[in-house]
Order: structure tokens, then sequence, then C-alpha cells
């Protein structure tokens, strides 16, 4: 596996083939600029240099070698258009690795490549973790997704305004359809140690719901927090220990953990930048790099099994890959697994396109699996501007992917029309208040 250093690929002797140097006997106050400039000329001659590799005349199935190439000259480009400094890839073909490597910079300052094992604030793929571990408690019948979350944290209680609604219940959490706030923005990101994520149990216990649930879909950090307070409470040690023991360690994934404020360098158009300390372990606070991740969605293609142990069941990993939300007619179509988004990343005739981003003020992820063709990739930046980067890396690298072992050519794109939805009267009478 290469570093993909900037144009590494490219025979050209000024196209920044291998990482900047910089002078040692620059003045202090000079140096920062230097390398600033330094970097951007070099992501600027990498725009410049690169030429998008020719689409073979007869692409052979499981060949994924022009996926690849036309995957790199994707990266390089949007690297230098959003001023990104370091990015890490891995793409996943069922049981093996077919391609991962680091472009740019882990730490610019110190001239370290980013690699595949390259360290990386996740952020909300956190989630897609909490609710494994959820299912793991639930299928040892120590949780019961269906029942109250009360029952699972007993110390939780939250006001609210709407009378006769569904109750609040760890499955509605995981699908986004709980009706809590989104956030609770008190103490939530702080340049010290922030308060333990299990204070939001009583944080809450003034505050309103925002919706009923099961009302409409409500993305919300706060709620998969308190979810992950319930596992603590359940598993009876602390969270970050239990995903540690029960998912983690016998994935392999010794790179991982769920930290607030970790030691990395992340930066913001070449800037390097202080980062916050995140209280919401559960929901957001996952630091791992695309090695590490690549051996959890291979887990996913083994249908929960890890070697000789089965950590989810085959039944409850579908489950999870399942629209839960098909009853709730304001979500117009979107659609949610249990901690997984099954909308929002457009592959067409894949089957199942299922995701999860992370999205902090100065570090971007995407992790996307077609569990029916067993292809997956995760993309994970150190940037603040490449929000978009991450996003539009995965999805057309995985489109290409998918032609490459498939055959699915992805059709031209066509404008959305927009369609009426019907409701029945009393739906009607439920949204028309």
């Amino acid at each position: 596996m290469s570093l993909g250093h900037p144009c590494q690929h490219s025979v050209s002797p000024t196209s920044c083939t291998r990482p900047v140097m910089f002078a040692s006997g620059s003045a202090p106050g000079f140096r920062p600029f230097l390398r600033r400039l330094a970097l951007s000329a070099c992501v600027l001659a990498l725009g410049a240099c690169a030429t998008a590799p020719q689409r073979p005349p007869d692409l052979q199935r499981g060949d994924f070698r022009y996926a690849i190439e036309r995957a790199r000259w994707l990266i390089e480009q949007e690297m230098a258009d959003n001023k990104v400094t370091g990015l890490s890839v891995a793409l996943v073909d069922d049981q093996r690795v077919v391609w991962a490597e680091g472009f740019g910079y882990e730490d610019a300052e110190r001239e370290i490549a980013a690699t595949p094992g390259t360290p990386y604030r996740l952020g909300s793929i956190a989630k897609v973790l909490t609710a494994t571990a959820a299912m793991q408690l639930a299928e040892e019948g120590r949780i019961d997704i269906d029942r109250p979350l009360k029952e699972a944290l007993p110390a939780f209680s939250v006001r609210s305004r709407f009378d006769n609604t569904t109750p609040i219940t760890p499955r509605n959490i995981m699908h986004h359809h709980s009706g809590l706030p989104a956030n609770h923005l008190s103490g939530m990101l702080t340049t010290s140690a922030p308060a333990p994520f299990t204070s939001l149990v009583e944080a809450v216990r003034n505050e309103y719901v925002a919706y009923p649930p099961e009302f409409i879909f409500g993305y919300s950090n706060l709620a998969v927090s308190l979810l992950g307070a319930a596992i603590e409470h359940t598993a009876g040690t602390p969270f970050e220990q239990h995903l540690q023991q029960r998912l983690l360690a016998p994935l392999g994934m010794v790179h991982t953990r769920f930290e607030s404020q970790p030691a990395l360098k992340v930066y913001n158009r070449h800037e390097e930048i202080d980062a916050l300390a995140l209280r919401d372990l559960p929901s957001g606070g996952l630091v791992s790099n695309v090695d590490d991740m690549s051996r959890f969605m291979r887990w996913v293609f083994a249908d929960g099994r890890a070697g000789e142990r089965q950590l989810l069941g085959a039944d409850t990993l579908a489950e999870m890959l399942r629209p839960q939300n098909t009853h709730v007619q304001l979500d117009m179509g979107f659609r949610v697994g249990l901690g997984w988004l099954l909308s929002g990343i457009e592959i067409r005739n894949a089957g199942t396109v299922a995701s999860h981003g992370g999205t902090l003020l100065d570090s971007h992820s995407m992790m996307v699996v077609l569990p029916e063709h067993k292809l997956g990739i995760i993309v994970a930046s150190n940037s603040a501007t490449s929000q978009g980067v991450v996003k539009t890396v995965a999805t057309e690298a995985l489109k290409l992917a998918l032609e490459a072992k498939a055959g699915i050519v992805q059709p031209e794109p066509v404008l959305a029309s927009s369609a009426d939805v019907a409701l029945p009267p009393d739906q009607l009478a439920r949204y028309l208040r």
C-alpha cells in the first residue's frame, strides 16, 4: 500500500513526487508561512498535473484497477479544490481490502504522510457502533428495544407537551424518531475536558421533546448519547470499556476508541486549528483509522461473525439494515435503519445503500456499504473543508467498484420530479391540528 503523496503516480519530477521539505534555517515566524505556501503549491501542482485515467474498453469483472486509479484522480482533484490537508480511504470487497491508501499529510508541520493507519475523528459514525452494541444487548435479552427507554435507563425522564403519544424507545432512538431534541448544546463542545456524557440524563429532566415519538425523522445526537447511557447502565461497565470488550477487541480494531479530545492534528485550509472537546461520546466520539473500519465492514459482510465468534446474529444485522420508518409519511421516502441511514447516497441499481457520515467542526468522514454486493468504503479526513469531499469520494469510488465487481453501470442522471403524496384522513388529522 502506497502512501499516496500528491501526484506520486505521475512521472513529472516537478509535481510533488515526495513530501515538501522545509529549510531549517528559516526564521521561526516565517517557517509556518513557508510550510503553508509549499503545501498549497504542492496541492495546486497536484491538481494541474492530473489527467483523468482513460476507461478501458473492456473492463473485466473483479478487476478494480481502473476504479482505483479513477478514484485516486478524483481524490487529488477534490483535495486540491477544497484545500484538504490529509485523507485516507479503504475499499472492501467482502472479506478482502482491495485498496487502502493515504493522501496528503497526517501532520503537515512534521511532514508525516497520511496512511491507512492514520487516526481520524470519525464523528457520527460512532452511532453505527453504539447501535450495534445496543443490539448485542437486545439479543441477550438485556435490553428490549421496543419498550420505553426508561426501563433500560431508570433515571431518564423528559417533559412533553403532547398527549397520548407512543414512548421513547431504543428502537426509535436508533432510527431517529424519538422526538428528542437534536442536541443539548450546553457543554456539548468545550475547550477543556467536558462533563461525562452520562450527565445528560440529569440535564434533560426539565427539557421538552421536540416532537411526539414516531412523528417525523429528527436526527438527534442527544438521543443516541442517552442510549449510550442505557448501554452503560445495563452492562454495568463504562460505555467505552463495554464496546472495547464486546465489539472492538473481538474485531481486532485495536486502534479504535471513544475519546472526547484526541491529540490529533486538524486543519482548516491547510492552517492547523485547535479541536474542541466533545461530550457526547456515543453519538460522535469515535476515533479510528480506515484499516480498523475496514474490519468492521468485513464483519458486516460476514453476517456478524468474527472468526469463530458470532458477535451479532445475521437476522439482527439484517434488521439494522431494514427501513424502520416506512409508516412515517412526513419522511417523504427518506429511509433509516437502526444506526444506519438508508437514504442520502445515490447509487442506482445497487440494492440497499447503507451509510453514515461523521461531521465535526474540524474533521469529516463517510462510510458506505452495499450489503447485497458486499462492497464498502470508508473515507476520512482531518480537514474542516472536507465534508463534501468525503461524500463525493465515497459515492463515486463505490459506483466504480460496483461496476468492476458486478458490471452495474450507473445510468445518466435525470432531473427528479416531485410527486403528490396523498394522506388518508386519519393522517391529515394527526398533522393538521
